[in-house]
């Protein structure tokens, strides 16, 4: 199992996929940090004065380096498994929250630490007993592809209801139960999982045409799922974007690292059995690492959130141009009889205390005249 698992340390394949992996994941949620705090300064403008994200400047620049790390994980996925793509992103977490962190001046701790180390060893066991440089079971060819769906293979049906899921998120998130930070990172991050198979099945269709005589681009499925995976690109983009300027940043990207990460690799698994001849044992120190990895990126909830960071950020706009607040801060009060109650209550108690007011200043001046009339008299 050891020799198994050691064997693709000597392909360089592993090495250019573990390196643009890892580069892609550092500025894929480097970017994203960033983002979320060009979109606060944004929110913090009197509203004449915002532009949308599309018109700003800052926003493209920032959104360059996200795209930059989102390329880059798509090209390591011609090189190693979508496993070992999935493995690295933690770090990337790290990195944002850590950006975070510094950005708002918050502390460092020791449970930071302990994270970062558990994290550590979780990828290094990860990426040791991961077969790293993907060999399909056979070539991915259109007409593979075509079968599945008309033998309504578990694989194939897998992968068509990812594609369809972030549009239930869509649908359910209409509804007040579920708009919270875990649907919306839903969203966006099933739109990234299906992205991530979509393009890891166009990669195996250039390969396939590359590697044999079968040219795959004389199909029009090709061109199908090249277009899906660059729509899914543009929407998982948006609603990325929808959840940064909502939620607290390392809520939503930690919750969004996790159920991307289980999506890709039960997908993958299913339609590309990257663990075909994976052992029982490797499988499980493989499962191992990915636990450490949750763990220690589930460390940083503790650190860096609150009670309050489920709730959305909410501007409040005043004469002075506004400030953001927490929905749980503010006293929300949905029973509209009460309100009338006693906003009646509180305008018949104001309009008692002018009269009241009205009926004193009447009377000593009532009192003054009366004064001065009696002083006149008594002079006379």
């Amino acid at each position: 199992m050891i020799a198994n698992a050691l064997a693709n340390f000597a392909n360089y394949k592993f090495y250019v996929g573990f390196v643009f992996s890892l580069v892609g994941s550092v500025f894929y949620f480097l970017g994203l940090a960033i983002l979320k705090y060009a979109h606060m300064k944004n929110s913090e403008q009197v509203m004449e004065y915002r532009t949308h994200y599309l018109k700003d400047t800052r926003w493209w620049t920032l959104f360059t380096m996200f795209i930059f790390g989102w390329i880059c994980e798509m090209i390591s996925f011609a090189f190693v498994e979508l496993t070992l793509v999935v493995s690295v992103l933690s770090f990337g977490v790290f990195i944002g929250v850590f950006y975070t962190a510094w950005y708002i001046a918050e502390k460092i701790t020791r449970r930071d630490q302990l994270g970062v180390v558990i994290t550590s060893i979780g990828i290094i066991i990860s990426i040791i007993f991961s077969d790293k440089v993907y060999q399909p079971l056979h070539p991915i060819t259109i007409s593979f592809i075509s079968s599945q769906i008309i033998d309504f293979n578990i694989p194939i049906l897998f992968v068509i209801f990812l594609v369809v899921l972030p549009f239930i998120f869509i649908l359910l998130s209409i509804f007040r139960p579920f708009k919270n930070v875990f649907f919306s990172a839903s969203i966006s991050s099933s739109f990234a999982a299906s992205n991530f198979i979509l393009f890891k099945l166009f990669i195996e269709l250039v390969k396939t045409s590359a590697e044999t005589n079968e040219n795959q681009f004389m199909h029009w499925g090709t061109y199908v799922i090249l277009g899906l995976s660059i729509l899914y690109t543009i929407l998982h983009t948006h609603f990325t974007q929808v959840t940064l300027v909502s939620y607290e940043f390392t809520v939503s990207n930690v919750l969004y690292y996790i159920i991307m990460s289980f999506l890709t690799v039960c997908g993958g698994e299913l339609i590309f059995r990257e663990w075909s001849d994976t052992s029982v044992l490797q499988l499980v120190l493989l499962f191992l690492g990915w636990f450490l990895q949750f763990i220690g990126v589930l460390l940083l909830l503790g650190s860096h959130t609150n009670a309050n960071s489920m709730y959305p950020l909410t501007q409040l706009n005043d004469p002075r141009g506004g400030h953001l607040v927490r929905v749980s801060d503010v006293d929300l009060d949905f029973d509209s009889d009460s309100d009338n109650e006693k906003s009646h209550t509180s305008h018949h108690n104001e309009e008692r205390q002018l009269n009241l007011m009205e009926s004193d200043k009447s009377a000593s001046s009532k009192f003054d005249l009366n004064r001065q009339e009696h002083i006149q008299d008594s002079s006379i």
